[in-house]
């Protein structure tokens, strides 16, 4: 019910323009920055604290990563410090289920990415945002997509708010996109 007069709806059922098409693996992080160590232990982590194995498919892998990630972060929900707004995410995590660090939305989206993508879900950084001045205006609220194989689709997930995907009636996954179109 909002109107604005800057704002254009776009639909087409073709792409548009000509670029060139990636696997969504190129477009996942490598994390060689945390470090060999780090990436090390997060891969014993994630086989045997979590129990994620090679043969799960993408659902079990968030279902199996999500209640371990929220019961590490439980206490964790809170003012970042300025050098935790963007940092390595692996030592975010670290700080924050250790009880040293806190973390917005923002925070716990970075965590979940790193942590999916690690565990074999390929998972992107969303946050919502506006033009305003041909400048892009960060809205407030930070989250994530994951990738689900077995339908090719984007999954809106949530951590901070404990929203692991959401489906329709017929169990396909919604993206931000979609949700965003339902609420509208």
């Amino acid at each position: 019910g909002m109107k604005h007069h800057d704002v254009y709806v776009v639909r087409a059922n073709v792409p548009c323009g000509e670029f060139e098409q990636y696997s969504v693996n190129d477009w996942v992080d490598d994390y060689r920055y945390v470090g060999e160590a780090g990436l090390n232990e997060v891969a014993r982590i994630v086989h045997d604290e979590v129990g994620i194995r090679d043969s799960d498919p993408t659902f079990i892998r968030m279902e199996k990563l999500a209640p371990y990630l929220r019961k590490k972060l439980k206490g964790a929900v809170g003012v970042p410090k300025d050098d935790e707004r963007w940092m390595n995410p692996y030592r975010l995590y670290c700080e924050m289920a250790g009880g040293t660090g806190k973390g917005w939305c923002t925070q716990h989206a970075q965590v979940w990415v790193f942590w999916g993508n690690r565990a074999g879900i390929p998972t992107r950084f969303v946050f919502g945002a506006r033009t305003q001045d041909n400048s892009i205006v960060y809205t407030g609220h930070s989250w994530a997509e994951s990738y689900i194989r077995e339908q090719h689709r984007w999954a809106f997930v949530d951590l901070s708010q404990g929203e692991l995907y959401v489906t329709d009636r017929e169990l396909k996954v919604l993206n931000t996109v979609e949700l965003f179109q339902l609420n509208q």
